[in-house]
């Protein structure tokens, strides 16, 4: 699908200042080594139902195919940069876990009936947990992909078996300390039609994610963890919580986007606070052993009177992305600082014309 964007090549200097002047580095770099074929790079998104696409025209069958992260991954693509949201993971709550919204092209998890269930304890408080010895869960991503990233919760002493198609099982041991780690599969070749599945041994075993990749096309990875009712604080929530920083310790991010707002502004959430919960979590990413740069973004202006709460918002973090060097995209002005109901499916989510306009005000942050 063409967005008619045009040639981007003189939009984005290498060392990836925007209109606010800040640098993005780290991200400069692994995305040059993307182009130059050397390695993927990984961009987390933590942001509320905006990202996640809630709302749009999709919004009933796969609403983040619509969501702001993955047009920017289109528009990183169409000029030259490789990109993909590419990740398969259990939807954001138990009741919908195996809903195929949480995945991408259509292809939501493969479940049989019986042995696999919710539980409480992965990324933002959901995963798929196998209570069967026998009973397998699949993958199909719908494009090409040979590799698989699998992330699994480290907690009980047993093994989760994967494979791919026509690839060799791997058996991964998961005693530890709780912690959320990775281990790869591979597939026997390169094809559109590849999967991967999941069993386990003795003891139960627990998925949080699935990241899928080509040997042959280096790309930037969008892992979209953007849940709708999530606050920034609730992203900082370790252990048996969201273990949303356990998560991040094992994506490695190169580019850590944060965004919400707007359930802050529902429930009056003082600016100070606000501030102070965007800062600890910024903090946290930027001391990851990949040393990732962090661009935080301001939310899209709501209506019911919340707006004016949410610019407050916007100032608070102009102040602390300038103090500490976060880069900073104010998504709030580009929607011109007020509520917008042509940009907009209700009092607080964008439809598919607000997410291409958020899209298009974080290209000039992401597009390099």
């Amino acid at each position: 699908m063409s967005l008619g964007l045009g040639n981007q090549t003189s939009l984005r200097l290498r060392d990836a200042k925007n209109p606010y002047g800040f640098v993005l580095r780290n991200y400069a770099q692994a995305v040059s080594q993307v182009r130059a074929g050397v390695r993927d790079a990984t961009v987390v998104v933590l942001d509320d139902s905006t990202g996640n696409g809630f709302a749009t025209s999709l919004a009933t069958t796969l609403p983040e195919s619509k969501a702001w992260p993955n047009l920017v991954a289109e528009m990183m693509t169409e000029v030259g940069t490789p990109a993909r949201w590419s990740s398969g993971k259990p939807a954001y709550a138990s009741a919908n876990l195996y809903d195929g919204r949480a995945t991408i092209s259509g292809s939501p998890f493969t479940v049989p009936t019986g042995g696999w269930g919710p539980f409480s304890g992965g990324f933002a408080s959901a995963c798929h947990q196998n209570t069967s010895t026998t009973t397998k869960i699949r993958w199909t991503p719908g494009f090409a992909a040979d590799l698989f990233d699998v992330y699994y919760i480290q907690i009980n002493s047993g093994t989760l078996s994967a494979q791919a198609k026509g690839g060799s099982v791997v058996n991964q041991q998961t005693g530890g300390p709780g912690s959320i780690q990775k281990f790869t599969v591979s597939a026997a070749s390169l094809e559109d039609t590849n999967w991967v599945e999941f069993w386990r041994g003795t003891a139960p075993a627990y998925i949080v994610g699935v990241v899928a990749r080509s040997s042959a096309q280096k790309r930037v990875q969008i892992f979209n963890g953007s849940i709708p009712g999530a606050t920034v604080a609730d992203f900082s929530l370790p252990g048996s919580g969201w273990n949303s920083p356990s998560m991040l310790a094992a994506l490695q991010p190169d580019l850590v986007v944060i965004g919400c707002g707007i359930n802050e502004a529902m429930v009056a959430r003082p600016v100070g606070q606000f501030a102070a919960d965007v800062a600890a979590l910024a903090s946290y990413c930027r001391g990851l052993s990949s040393a990732p740069d962090v661009l935080v973004k301001s939310c899209a202006p709501s209506g019911g009177g919340f707006s004016p709460l949410e610019g407050q918002y916007r100032d608070a973090l102009v102040t602390l992305c300038s103090t500490n060097g976060y880069g900073f995209v104010d998504v709030f002005g580009g929607f011109g600082n007020a509520f917008t109901p042509a940009l907009m499916a209700d009092q607080l989510h964008p439809n598919d014309a607000g997410q291409l306009r958020i899209a298009e005000i974080m290209r000039s942050a992401l597009l390099i």
